[in-house]
């Protein structure tokens, strides 16, 4: 029963660590596409 018990604490913390990874990244990654896109708005522009 033991075992058991420490397996799904595992794996609920795997979980939960992934889980924060993704909440922090996401954003970031969002911004970055926002900024890349917002540059090539503004060469495009410059260029024609």
């Amino acid at each position: 029963m033991s075992e058991l018990k420490g397996t799904l604490l595992t794996m609920v913390l795997v979980i939960a660590i992934f889980g924060v990874i993704a909440a922090v990244l996401i954003p970031a990654f969002q911004d970055s596409a926002a900024n890349v896109a917002s540059q090539i708005a503004l060469e495009s522009s410059l260029i024609h």
